[in-house]
């Protein structure tokens, strides 16, 4: 149920002799039923063709390179190119498609969703994964991409970007909540590219400070 797939119910009763029954009744899903809000929403129907099983995951041992398999996105309302630029960024396989069925997951913004649109509606009908956005931001786009992909990265540890994350964003609340700067932990290139980015949609100012391996990103106001 948390991973998204409907469940069949069970009927069981006793007949008029006390001898239980059980039969199986499937649960069909109301297209136009509002569903929870959130930055990512995931669905599955009954007759799904392609499930998470599909998609890569990261359970990696540090001294196992870790390789991703290709997965095929298609935007829908979603900025191309942002959505190119942060695959290459956060290094993953993604190929971008242009049709329904060369993709493995749809990418679409919440307007385009609650209007039920029919891409969203093939996706449904597939039982494609689809996973919506709340803006075109390239933080929305690198966080779903990092859940698509389970991503992780190995630098003498195991860092969870969802954690980086995490991180960034309670050093961009405390400058806005009048903190004159926050230096974030050393981290490796690829990690302070994406702390830049998310201080920069949150229209805050960072830099990179230090020497290799301890060179680290703060972050302030203008």
């Amino acid at each position: 149920m948390l991973r998204g797939f409907i469940l069949e119910p069970e009927i069981r009763y006793r007949d008029e002799n006390g001898k239980l029954h059980t039969k199986k009744q499937r649960l069909t899903k109301n297209k136009n039923q509002p569903t929870s809000q959130g930055l990512k929403r995931v669905f599955f129907n009954g007759s799904q063709k392609k499930n998470r099983e599909n998609f890569p995951s990261v359970e990696a041992d540090i001294t196992t390179p870790v390789i991703l398999k290709k997965v095929s996105i298609l935007p829908y309302g979603v900025a191309r190119n942002r959505l190119e630029q942060s695959a290459k960024r956060l290094g993953v396989p993604a190929e971008i498609v242009k049709t329904i069925d060369q993709a493995d997951v749809l990418i679409t913004l919440k307007s385009y969703y609650r209007n039920r649109q029919k891409p969203v509606l093939d996706a449904e009908e597939l039982g494609l994964p689809i996973f919506v956005l709340r803006s075109n931001s390239n933080s929305q786009i690198e966080q779903v991409l990092i859940d698509i992909f389970n991503l992780s990265e190995t630098s003498g540890k195991l860092v969870d970007l969802r954690m980086v994350n995490q991180h960034t964003q309670e050093a961009i609340e405390a400058v806005r909540n009048g903190q004159r700067w926050v230096d974030m932990p050393s981290a490796s290139a690829k990690i302070r590219r994406l702390q830049h980015e998310l201080v920069r949609d949150a229209n805050l100012v960072s830099h990179s400070y230090g020497r290799e391996p301890n060179r680290h990103v703060r972050v302030f106001r203008e």
